[in-house]
């Protein structure tokens, strides 16, 4: 695609309106603020007034350098919060509490003999204004305020503008030393052709402060100049192209004096990129005095600016609309101009740059905001004109660079640290307090000399924070004395800025290896050894010796090892210093460390119990040892302890396999215990019958082991006899047997016996034995005789005995038609009035014959009349049918006007006994299935909150299909089909799309068909825009592809 040309015919009449160029040679000469020291003055508070210093503190200078002992006593005795070190004439910086009488406590400070001299420490204000020879004809500078801003900020050289415009003179004078990778889209150049419009922007953002000339809002920031034009003209894609170049190498703010009235995807894409790389993006709103937005300014993470006169009002070429975000100064707007030269020009494109270089200098001040940080100052701190709050002209008022820099938050505060001279002794901490920004992560660690981390201190967010650090490292040791430093990261948007302050640590920490556990347990027959974790606060020699219960040294571990400072281990392997394994008994390990001061810490020690013997734990035989499982609730296993003992105890059944875990490694004091075990597995399944026994497994505190049985139990199943899975039965042909199935909980003998109204026809099954789970019976539809019975209704008796005796009898209907002629048929099915008189079907019915039959199918109004017949005597096959009525009469007429509704149909069967059997049902305009009790649905969705499927819940009264048809309703066909069973009572689908059609927006609906056992369809459509959840009553009825019927049926309009 061809990139969309913005053309600057229009956008030089949208952007220059006029140009009126004014040279300056005279120069404004820069007026100074006399600030008055107190050189002449011991006390220099003598002619200082207030507001000229900062009220909590003044600076001390010292006949001679004190010591921290001295400065500390001085601290403590003037109520001193802070004392900072200078780096020149033996001073300090004093800080008092806020509210603190600094004058008074200054007069008293004159009286110590050690102070030299002492004065305020001031608030030094040149009222800075620049002296270039152009500056007294840019009345915007003042408008912003942007002198008093520059007394604080006139722009950080690392904070760079890109400059997205036409060609800038990259040598003019004012430009000197802060052009920053330019580029020229249009020929891959770092070359630019000057263009009046591009250097008079760049000179409104950032015109150098070098007497001559004019100045930038922000005048000592770097500026990007991109060149995008070709000519008087910029194309989508070059416009997009120089977009990502100053992204991607290093703009801070992209300016962007340009525009045009039709949203651009090329150029959209390439703001959001800015936009994700942290950029925040100053656009201008067009001059055309009219409400129709103008892009970039009117894209999301782009302010659009509007333009102002000298009095604060908008000016009369000035866009307007919901997309002006702030205005600023835009006409008569004084700047450079190529060939060293300066002019004026009119137009948004002058304003916008006047809001990119106040964004630079809040970015000077806090090179962490991100666009919407910036947004939310520049909104509380621009002036607000014409209505209350944000409007149309003004957005949310006229910028003003020295509010918008007083609001600014800072990035990182001053890190104040409670001592730079730390001497660890162990129970002391350093400790360090700051502010940072609060939507920044931050994080504060400490580094050696060498700039290795050596412990971190904070993870967090932004806010007050305040850290201590205890002289140790990540590992747990203590530093040795040396340089360090105390550094604080905070980022965001993309962007980190560290401070640091330097701290000389000097190490008194007494060494101290310290045992993690107080006491051990070890068995010389269970390990080899045994590993004793030990603390050392630092790195140092560590002797470790074994003492026995009389206080006698038996063995030497370690003898003045070196061992770094953090976690550590030792090992004694039971012996003596000789090769002697120990007696069991009590023994000591005992530590002592020595620095390399030579510094010696007290002695720690650990308990060592040595036990070699297993525990004497005694497992008892059960009585009685016969568990009846649901008769009782359960057997109990006993065992006996002599010490206290990690217990695991389970059932195991006659093949030693694990059945069930009752407890697992539990601690028990000595004594005797009692499990119980209710005769089900880990899965909380009965078991079967059988062997069992309660194995306890005993290891004690040194880890020795003891596995000890309760012997034998045998495990009966007296849970209730039960017979599940049974139905009542239709038998229609004596050819075919019937075969019912049932399920018992458990192994028993069955007896099954056939009778007509209470007296027996058939035994069936008589004390056969039948296995736990499905089982069946079968009847050949006979008497014990051999003779076929008559049809009617029959019962078959089931009893189920167990191996105990108890009994379960359950009884079910067997409907027996052999003869007869049965019919399965819906009670409604759907009717399609608008194919009534049509090639199509306007109803369906698919019935079930039990035999052969001669069939008439009649179709009835509303008054029972026959209006239709269909079929007369015709011979049918035993199995499923199928017959279709047009919606026509026997008179060849549109039954849909002729008659009224709603209809019905009628179906007489006579089979080979002669007697006549009737089926009928409803024809019903969006007929339910009596069988589908309810219908629910509830769209998916992916991350993208685009929807990817369906969830279908269906309740049912028997089982049945469900057919799904995604249909593409804008191009109007069947995308997707799938069909899935429905089983009796809830059954839940998950579809998923495919994926050509996850997120397409050209509609699509899901056609969802109920089939029952016979073939009958109820269907049901799903708008994808409708709710996200739905009921039956929010589907719509779908017409299934009818029948096309024959072309032998009479049809009259």
């Amino acid at each position: 695609m061809k990139g969309l040309k913005l053309h600057f015919a229009a956008i030089a009449a949208m952007f220059m309106l006029t140009t009126a160029v004014h040279v300056h040679a005279e120069e404004n000469k820069f007026q100074e603020k006399k600030v008055f020291s107190a050189a002449a003055a011991k006390n220099g508070f003598g002619i200082a007034s207030a507001g000229d210093y900062i009220s909590n503190q003044m600076i001390v200078q010292f006949k001679r350098k004190l010591d921290s002992k001295e400065l500390s006593s001085l601290k403590g005795k003037y109520g001193i919060d802070e004392v900072e070190e200078l780096t020149v004439n033996q001073s300090v910086l004093l800080k008092f509490p806020i509210g603190t009488d600094v004058k008074a406590a200054a007069s008293k400070l004159l009286a110590e003999p050690v102070v030299k001299h002492l004065q305020p420490n001031y608030i030094l204000k040149p009222a800075y204004t620049p002296s270039d020879s152009g500056y007294k004809y840019q009345w915007h500078l003042k408008k912003i305020n942007a002198p008093k801003a520059w007394d604080s900020q006139k722009g950080a050289s690392s904070v760079v503008v890109g400059v997205l415009d036409g060609g800038v003179q990259l040598d003019h004078p004012d430009f000197s030393g802060r052009i920053y990778k330019p580029y020229d889209v249009t020929d891959g150049t770092s070359t630019h052709y000057p263009t009046e419009h591009g250097t008079h922007v760049a000179g409104i953002i950032a015109g150098s402060i070098n007497k001559k000339g004019i100045v930038g809002v922000a005048p000592t920031a770097k500026i990007m100049p991109v060149n995008v034009f070709r000519g008087q003209s910029a194309s989508s894609t070059d416009v997009a192209a120089g977009i990502y170049y100053a992204a991607d190498k290093g703009a801070d703010v992209i300016n962007m004096s340009l525009g045009s009235y039709y949203a651009d995807y090329y150029i959209s894409s390439a703001v959001d990129y800015a936009v994700s790389k942290g950029v925040i993006m100053v656009a201008a709103a067009g001059n055309d005095n009219t409400n129709s937005t103008v892009y970039p300014a009117g894209y999301l993470g782009v302010m659009g600016i509007s333009a102002t006169d000298s009095s604060d009002y908008i000016t009369d070429f000035s866009n307007f609309g919901d997309y002006v975000d702030f205005a600023a100064p835009g006409e008569r707007i004084y700047s450079a101009k190529p060939r060293n030269s300066y002019q004026y020009m009119d137009g948004t494109s002058m304003a916008s740059p006047v809001v990119s270089g106040t964004v630079a200098l809040m970015l000077s001040k806090n090179p962490l905001l991100s666009f919407n940080d910036a947004y939310n100052v520049l909104a509380n701190s621009s002036k607000d004109l014409y209505s209350y709050g944000w409007d149309a002209y003004f957005g949310y008022g006229r910028i003003d660079a020295y509010s918008a820099l007083t609001k600014t938050p800072g990035a990182l505060s001053a890190i104040k640290v409670s001592t730079t001279k730390y001497t660890m002794t162990g129970s002391n901490q350093l400790s360090a307090s700051f502010s940072a920004f609060g939507s920044a992560s931050v994080t504060a660690y400490i580094k050696d000399s060498k700039g290795k981390t050596v412990k971190v201190l904070l993870q967090s967010s932004g806010g007050s924070k305040r850290v201590v650090w205890d002289g140790k490292s990540s590992a747990g040791g203590v530093v040795p004395s040396g340089k360090y430093e105390l550094v604080v990261r905070v980022s965001a948007n993309k962007r980190t800025l560290t401070k640091s302050v330097k701290i000389t640590v000097t190490d008194k920490v007494k060494p101290l290896a310290v045992p993690v556990s107080s006491s051990h347990y070890y068995s010389p027959k269970v390990s080899k050894s045994l590993s004793v974790k030990f603390k050392l606060n630092k790195s140092s020699k560590v002797t470790a010796k074994v003492y026995d219960s009389k206080g006698k040294i038996i063995r030497t571990l370690a003898d003045k090892k070196s061992y770094s400072g953090g976690n550590q281990v030792i090992t004694w392997n039971g012996k003596t210093g000789t090769g002697k394994t120990v007696v069991d008994g009590a023994y000591k390990i005992k530590f002592s460390a020595v620095d390399s001061s030579k510094n010696t810490g007290r002695t720690t020690e650990t308990k060592v119990t040595v036990d070699s013997k297993a525990p004497a734990a005694k497992g008892y035989a059960m009585s009685p040892a016969i568990f009846k499982v649901g008769k009782e609730s359960g057997i109990k296993g006993k065992v006996w302890t002599n010490e206290t003992t990690n217990f695991t105890v389970y059932i195991a059944n006659s093949s030693s396999n694990k059945s069930r875990t009752i407890v697992s490694n539990k601690s028990y004091k000595a004594g005797t215990y009692y499990f119980t075990w209710d005769g089900k597995s880990d899965k909380k399944a009965q078991v079967g019958e059988g062997k069992y026994k309660f194995v306890y497994e005993a290891k004690d505190a040194a880890g020795n082991k003891a596995t000890v049985t309760s012997g034998w139990m045998t495990l009966q199943d007296w849970t209730a006899p039960a017979v599940t899975g049974t139905a009542n039965y239709d038998m229609y042909n004596s050819q075919e047997p019937l075969q019912a199935s049932y399920t018992l909980n458990k192994a028993g003998k069955v007896t099954v016996q056939i009778k007509k109204d209470g007296t027996l026809v058939k035994t069936v099954a008589a004390n056969t034995a039948k296995a736990k789970g499905t089982n069946t019976f079968t009847w050949d539809g006979k008497n014990s005789t051999g003779g076929i019975v008559p049809d009617g209704a029959y019962q078959y008796v089931l009893t189920f005995t167990d191996a105990y005796g108890q009994v379960k009898t359950v009884t079910g209907t067997i409907t027996v038609g052999f003869t007869q002629v049965y019919m399965e048929n819906p009670s409604v099915v759907r009717y399609y009035p608008e194919n009534a008189g049509s090639d199509y079907a306007a109803a369906e019915v698919y019935y079930k014959l039990s035999q052969p039959a001669n069939v008439t199918v009649e179709i009835l109004d509303a008054y029972g009349t026959t209006i239709r017949t269909i079929e007369q005597d015709s011979y049918k096959p035993d199995g499923i049918q199928y017959v279709g009525w047009d919606g026509y009469d026997n008179e060849g007429y549109n039954s849909e006007y002729w008659h009224t509704g709603p209809f019905s149909y009628k179906i007489t069967a006579v089979g080979s006994s002669g007697t006549a059997k009737t089926a009928t049902g409803e024809m019903i305009e969006n007929a339910a299935p009596e069988w589908v009790t309810s219908k629910e649905y509830r769209f998916l969705y992916n991350s993208y909150d685009e929807v990817k499927g369906i969830d279908l819940v269906t309740g049912s009264t028997q089982n049945g299909t469900m057919e799904l048809y995604l249909f593409d309703t804008y191009n109007y066909e069947t995308v997707d089909y799938k069909s899935y069973a429905i089983k009796k009572g809830s059954s839940t689908i998950s579809y998923t799309k495919p994926d050509a059609y996850i997120g397409y927006y050209y509609g699509l609906e899901y056609h969802v068909f109920y089939i029952d056992s016979l073939g009958n369809y109820y269907g049901y459509s799903i708008d994808e825009s409708s709710s996200q959840y739905g009921t039956a009553a929010s589907l719509k009825p779908v017409t299934k592809q009818l029948k096309k019927m024959g072309s032998g049926t009479p049809k009259r309009q």
